[in-house]
């Protein structure tokens, strides 16, 4: 059904979902495929909405910083 390979792949799959707001905390993600409507609902949580793509693209792990720790 989706062949987004890659470590950015499940984003490209947000991108390309129907996206309706059920509530403040949660969203539908929806797709037409030949078989059907497929979608998911998703709860936001942290104040960051999974369809907030460039608040997610920007995300980094911390660092340890230091003496070798």
């Amino acid at each position: 059904m989706f062949d987004y390979p890659n470590r950015w792949g499940f984003l490209r799959m947000i991108e390309s979902a129907r996206i309706t707001p059920i509530d403040k905390a949660r969203q539908r993600f929806s797709w037409n495929t030949y078989m059907g409507t497929v979608s998911f609902d998703v709860r936001n949580f942290g104040g960051v909405k999974i369809s907030d793509l460039e608040r997610i693209k920007s995300l980094r792990i911390p660092q340890l910083g230091g003496s070798g720790q």
